[in-house]
């Protein structure tokens, strides 16, 4: 017995290890799955030629025309993409220079930097007019291609650059102690070693941990002196500029009464004959993104903007700004490194950024190629009948009732109808009681089982003849029915 008990606990000891093994591999192996679906959406890459892909779908065969050749991402302080992002070989396009100073510069007054003025006695230092010329936001454009892609360029990046504009973060001070606001002045650091590349400084210290800088050409590299990139970012995402083109400084008459800077190349599509039409039945504004399409807003704009939230804190409102341009312009904004938790397009990583911009853009280009081909002068015309069809019905049902109130027919029609709403002699019970309550004779009151009614005195004393007439006319009637029976 003894031997058959210990038998009996290995083997149960056998299983339960071997059940335990299980339930461990089977964790190792779900955790791992989990893993490596996190690291497969991390190095994700979007392909060169997916525009030629989603030209290949057997149900837009008849819409292939609204299918761009080129897929335009705005890329915003992310060098990383044109490395790490598409699958095929991305090369800098050095036919396409984007300089600084192309809009008006800001002139404001400082103080001036002859210290022998400044030494004066009983004098204010003097101040002199600074010129500061204007960044561009546009750094670069960069063409990506493969085997696979039809086109000279399947994917077109425009590299901007918001944290350029602010390489030394510098912040404004105010002075607190006698309630003065001084934008001028800033914090005085002897040390001026400590002004390095972006870069480097990126790794030294965290950008709200420096402080501002004091000297004269700091204010060259002031932020806060910089207004030329909100517009510049406005007309690049709106399509008001060709998408990678270089931009041109506008007129004085344009900068003097519109306050514009730069001057938009690419007009709205609008045709003078279509004022009267409905709002429906108008072209779009910004024309039709397609292949061998002309120039226009729709195909200038970015299919999406991509960013990092991190390097746009170092200019303030610059995230606000771009949102709001892009929610105007009606193009999807991806945004990494967000330091709002809250954000509803705010990534970990840039591969999860990339995997659902790619399935954004993709969606976003199927619907909009069908409704383009949905949406020509066909659909116009069908809108255009429905709406004539419709006034035809009203015009007819209109002149129908005028013609009833006007002709003798439609005067003998009306008379009969009052007549049988007047004449109740024909109506059954139920309706000549819900007459009755209409007309407050009968009123009904909702007990705890059924309806009660309650009558008015007039309505029982008239019950009361009806049946008190009816009882003498049946007694009548007996008494005939038994004399004729006696006289048979």
């Amino acid at each position: 017995m003894a031997a058959r008990f210990l038998t009996t606990s290995g083997t149960s000891g056998v299983a339960l290890a071997t059940a335990s093994a299980g339930v461990l591999y089977s964790a190792l192996y779900t955790t791992t799955g989990c893993e490596e679906r996190a690291e497969k959406d991390k190095n994700f890459r979007i392909e060169v030629h997916l525009m030629d892909k989603i030209q290949q779908k057997s149900y837009l065969e008849t819409a292939k025309e609204g299918i761009p050749s080129t897929l335009r991402i705005m890329a915003i302080d992310l060098p990383t993409l044109r490395k790490d992002a598409f699958v095929g070989e991305c090369r800098l396009a050095h036919d396409k220079i984007f300089v600084d100073d192309v809009a008006p510069p800001k002139a404001i007054q400082v103080e001036t930097r002859d210290e022998a003025k400044k030494a004066k006695d009983g004098k204010k230092p003097s101040t002199e007019k600074l010129r500061i010329a204007q960044k561009a936001l546009v750094k670069s454009l960069v063409q990506c291609r493969s085997a696979q892609s039809q086109q000279k360029a399947g994917v077109e990046i425009m590299e901007a650059s918001v944290a350029g504009l602010n390489r030394f973060r510098l912040r404004k001070t105010h002075e607190v102690g006698s309630f003065k606001y001084d934008p001028g002045k800033y914090f005085v650091e002897n040390n001026k070693d400590r002004r390095k590349d972006m870069d480097e400084e990126i790794e030294e210290a965290d950008p709200a941990e420096l402080l501002d800088f004091s000297s004269y050409e700091d204010e060259l590299e002031a932020p806060w002196n910089q207004y030329s990139w909100i517009e510049e970012m406005r007309l690049r995402i709106s399509g008001q500029v060709p998408f990678g083109a270089p931009l041109e400084r506008s007129n004085r008459f344009q900068r003097v009464f519109l306050g514009s800077a730069f001057l938009s190349t690419v007009p709205t599509v609008s045709r003078f004959w279509e004022w009267p039409l409905p709002k429906f039945a108008k072209s779009d504004p910004d024309g039709l993104d397609g292949r061998n399409q002309t120039v226009c807003r729709a195909s200038s704009k970015p299919h999406a903007v991509i960013a990092n939230g991190a390097a746009l804190q170092r200019v303030p409102s610059s995230l606000r700004l771009l949102q709001k341009a892009c929610r105007k312009a009606n193009v999807p904004l991806f945004v990494i490194d967000d330091p709002r938790v809250w954000g509803g397009n705010t990534h970990s990583s840039l591969g999860e950024a990339l995997k659902d911009m790619r399935s954004t853009i993709k969606n976003r280009v199927i619907a909009q190629a069908l409704k383009q081909h949905g949406s020509s002068a066909f659909t116009r015309g069908r809108l255009l009948g429905q709406a004539e069809t419709e006034a035809r019905w009203y015009a007819k049902n209109k002149a129908q009732k005028a013609k009833d109130l006007l002709s003798g027919e439609g005067r003998r029609r009306r008379r009969r109808a009052a007549e049988q709403q007047r004449d109740w002699s024909r109506l059954d019970a139920n309706l000549l009681e819900k007459k009755l309550v209409e007309r407050g004779v009968i009123t009904k009151k909702k007990a705890e089982n059924e309806n009660q009614r309650t009558y008015s005195a007039a309505m029982v004393e008239i019950s009361r003849r009806c049946v008190d007439e009816v009882s003498e006319e049946g007694k009548e009637n007996e008494g005939e029915k038994r004399k004729e029976s006696t006289e048979a």
